[in-house]
């Protein structure tokens, strides 16, 4: 019955934040995200997650126009901004596999 602070030891291991330090390809644009984990790009304000507050994210450009998101070796999605969309913010990342949140026609339940 003894409280964390009498039991508490400190870790013989160091971690810095040198230790696992984030390399990009040198034509990625990098910047770090906000302590609330979001990106500021272009004027606009892209909500990645509060895990990746502090963190630095690469920017991949792509022929098509289209910028994604990577943190490490992960891609997290593609940067949106999309003023017109009713139901999102106007900046938003949508994921690799991004589908529809909706059908347009919703599928009728079957009757077994």
């Amino acid at each position: 019955m003894k409280k964390p602070a009498q039991i508490y030891r400190r870790s013989p291991r160091r971690l810095r934040e040198d230790d696992s330090a984030l390399r990009y390809p040198k034509d990625w644009l990098v910047k770090r995200l906000s302590v609330n984990g979001h990106l500021w790009h272009e004027g606009h304000s892209y909500p990645v997650g509060e895990a990746f507050g502090h963190c630095r994210g690469g920017l991949k450009r792509q022929r098509s126009g289209q910028t994604e998101i990577y943190f490490a070796n992960r891609l997290l999605g593609h940067l949106v901004f999309d003023p017109a969309e009713r139901f999102r913010p106007p900046a938003y990342i949508a994921p690799p596999n991004h589908k529809p949140l909706a059908l347009s026609h919703p599928k009728p339940k079957s009757k077994v």
